[in-house]
């Protein structure tokens, strides 16, 4: 599955992104597939004649993406579809031809 799932999550004041920037690493750790990278490898699957190619999550602790953008003017409502802007897209995530890995799986942008 290739599948994207974008989250927004608002505060009533401005977030200190150092201390989200901490808490991340820390939520990181207990979640590696978060921090891993796409793979291909060839697996067995029970029930299948055969070993098949698979694309797999890869937990090497490689990173997520993370930034921070100053926000200029007011947030807008939380409600309805949010300007691209807000979102960091996780593009790039599939294993390259060449059999090097793709981008992060994970990518947070905070405002």
């Amino acid at each position: 599955c290739m599948e994207t799932l974008e989250l927004a999550v608002a505060f009533e004041r401005r977030a200190d992104a150092g201390a989200l920037a901490e808490s991340y690493a820390r939520t990181l750790v207990l979640f590696p597939p978060c921090a891993g990278r796409y793979v291909k490898r060839t697996v067995e699957v029970e029930g299948l004649p055969a070993p098949e190619a698979r694309r797999c999550i890869l937990c090497n602790n490689a990173g997520a993406g993370y930034c921070y953008v100053k926000l200029d003017g007011k947030m807008p409502p939380m409600v309805g579809t949010l300007p691209d802007a807000f979102f960091d897209r996780a593009v790039g995530v599939r294993p390259m031809t060449d059999g090097s890995l793709g981008g992060p799986l994970l990518r947070t942008r905070v405002m």
